[in-house]
């Protein structure tokens, strides 16, 4: 149970990591948190309150830049791949 805590409070600071390499900005990072989190683009737009046109260009841009255009991969499990060392 710790470790879950402790995981869940290291996410942001995973994901602001990446930032520095692939210069996402603030909304592409906590849109990365949200999607790590299991959430929906409605879910996210309700959130963070965009429009859900807003967050699916964030969402192109966070594949875009993390080179995932054109690649079959789901975003949610590229972005558990990518900072999970489990």
């Amino acid at each position: 149970m710790i470790r879950s805590h402790l995981e869940s409070i290291a996410s942001p600071l995973v994901v602001a990591g990446l930032a520095s390499h692939t210069d996402f900005t603030s909304m592409e990072i906590q849109i990365i948190d949200l999607i790590k989190a299991g959430k929906t683009s409605k879910e996210i737009a309700a959130i963070l309150n965009v429009s859900l046109s807003t967050v699916s260009f964030h969402r192109n841009n966070i594949r875009r830049k993390s080179g995932m255009v054109g690649k079959k991969s789901n975003l949610f499990s590229y972005l558990h791949r990518l900072t999970n060392k489990d």
